[in-house]
């Protein structure tokens, strides 16, 4: 009867704090508590790794997904019937059309000896207002038998503009512990699980203007690579921590998920020092302390990562004795229900399709779309070990669109 309550309750505060998400976004007289401010309010980009069995998908199946997806995506899938243990996982991504990977490649090889002024003029017009990057992430965790922990680090560095010349950049980084738990019951015959999980994390944002970008630019072209060009920049620092829901109901092959990340919108206390400074701070375990001298005045502004409304659908039939050599599902998600609230997007623009095919019972192949948004991959997964790679389109900044290439590997026991 004590279990019973626990979970009643639990589930009437996961949805409150939905719904009143929900109509802040819907009502724009209606302000998140956490984001009740006369402050100047700057959106902060949501770290998260990429994942080629979602990425391949268009990012289609994450608010169905369960085990160490659990840990960036919906709290719910912590009440997997599995403990599932990851050691590692790691994976790194590329921000560009991997179709012009080579050739860009090459231009830069041929162009080296003409200085930044060559290199320009040969690559302007193969990334333009595209914009290019790269990323990288690590993670460790437990997640099943209705609870989840886990420790995350991700890396991502973006460059924009109309040319290479006038490139703005971004440089980001985020150490992230996650806590929570899942309760799973009878629903109606099915089976419905409700989670909640809180993210404590540091985070590092070092922007680069064209000055700065140019700079360093200009030093990589002359063959002087190195962490220590990015000294003078000013960095931003701080804390912050973050609250995930979300809920899962299964029946039979079809399973349905909705999550909320960073729900009300979560900030981040910055400070803001040179890079150099932060670095040293982060050698010695920790950041700069607030009585540290900053280089600009950050106090007055409310950095801001907006929550996200995640909903998606899943077919996954069982196969029976077929399924040793073939196995298949189909994922319809939203992405993100905010930007549709708020009159940004419409409803279509954030709906993607997806599909995993498991062939010999090792190897996967995954294929997605959405609106002008395709994307594929494929991986091998064995008893403890797991590979994947693919290729994606996605929202960037600075771009109406930014394509990528992504690659992970991880270790679950």
């Amino acid at each position: 009867m004590r279990a019973r309550s626990v979970f009643l309750a639990t589930t009437a505060l996961t949805f409150s704090l939905i719904f009143a998400t929900v109509s802040a976004h819907a009502d724009p007289s209606a302000v998140p508590i956490a984001l009740s401010t006369t402050s100047p309010q700057v959106t902060e980009v949501p770290l998260s790794p990429h994942m080629p069995s979602i990425d391949g998908q268009a990012g289609a199946g994450l608010p169905t997904e369960q085990g160490q997806y659990a840990l960036f995506g919906n709290p719910a899938g912590f009440s997997s019937p599995t403990l599932t243990f990851t050691a590692l996982s790691t994976g790194a991504w590329l921000m560009l059309r991997p179709a012009e990977s080579l050739p860009t490649l090459w231009n830069l090889l041929a162009s080296a000896n003409l200085g930044l002024s060559g290199i320009a003029g040969n690559l302007s017009s193969e990334y333009g207002a595209q914009g290019l990057g790269a990323g990288a992430s690590a993670l460790i965790g437990l997640s099943g038998k209705g609870f989840g922990i886990g420790l995350s680090a991700v890396s991502e560095a973006y460059f924009y503009g109309p040319n290479l010349t006038a490139l703005a950049g971004e440089v980001q980084s985020e150490i992230a512990l996650t806590g929570g738990f899942a309760l799973r019951t009878k629903l109606f015959g099915s089976d419905f699980s409700i989670g909640i999980d809180a993210r404590p994390f540091a985070r590092i944002h070092a922007v680069l203007d064209s000055a700065d970008s140019e700079r360093v630019l200009s030093q990589v072209v002359a063959g002087n690579v190195s962490l220590g060009l990015l000294n003078t920049v000013p960095t931003l620092n701080g804390y912050g921590v973050a609250f995930d829901t979300g809920v899962q109901l299964k029946s039979g092959a079809l399973t349905f998920g909705l999550q909320a990340r960073d729900i009300g919108g979560t900030r981040i206390n910055y400070a803001a020092q040179d890079f150099q400074t932060v670095l040293d701070y982060i050698g010695r375990g920790g950041l700069p302390p607030t009585t540290y001298a900053s280089v600009a005045n950050v106090s007055a502004v409310d950095y801001v990562v907006p929550m996200r409304i995640a909903a998606g659908l899943s077919y996954q039939p069982d196969f029976g004795s077929v399924g040793r050599f073939f196995r298949a599902g189909m994922f319809l998600d939203v992405l993100d229900f905010a930007p549709v609230f708020t009159g940004d997007s419409s409803l279509l623009d954030t709906v993607r399709v997806g599909t995993h095919i498991t062939l010999l019972s090792f190897l996967d192949l995954y294929g997605g779309f959405g609106v002008d948004y395709y994307s594929a991959g494929f991986g091998i997964h064995l008893p403890g070990f797991e590979i994947g790679i693919a290729g994606y389109e996605q929202e960037g900044i600075g771009a109406t669109r930014n394509s990528g290439l992504s690659v992970h590997a991880s270790l679950q026991f």
